[in-house]
């Protein structure tokens, strides 16, 4: 017999360390204000490009490469993503949003998404605190 893979879904099911994480399911980036964030980017098809206007932020999702940026949130608001590469027919609806909140708010959000214990029918785990460390 050999042992799981990565990823195996039976693997995920039993990891005890896993079962507190929190799983967003949404296509809308919530981030913290004033909170430095890597935006990790893959493509498995064509050649994409995340772009958001308002922070003068964008970057290649080149199919079988992993491309990433840093940047923080200075503002709060809701800002807009689009994709900037013509990447097929569906070009024009790779849209979502990013929102930077405040502590509070951005809390309150992440309060109300789910526990992987949670989606997976095991309710008895508590979510795990998120804290922000003050510089």
């Amino acid at each position: 017999m050999h042992p799981p893979e990565a990823g195996d879904s039976a693997c995920a099911r039993d990891d005890p360390a896993g079962q507190d994480d929190i799983v967003i399911e949404n296509d809308d980036l919530h981030l913290l204000i004033g909170k430095p964030v890597k935006v990790l980017l893959r493509s498995i098809d064509v050649l994409h490009d995340f772009y958001v206007p308002e922070f003068r932020a964008k970057m290649d999702m080149i199919p079988g490469s992993v491309t990433y940026y840093w940047f923080t949130p200075t503002r709060t608001g809701t800002f807009e993503v689009l994709c900037a590469e013509l990447c097929g027919a569906a070009h024009a609806q790779m849209r979502s949003k990013v929102i930077v909140e405040e502590e509070k708010d951005y809390h309150a959000w992440l309060e109300k998404q789910k526990t992987f214990a949670e989606l997976s029918g095991h309710r008895n785990v508590a979510k795990a605190a998120n804290k922000i460390r003050s510089e």
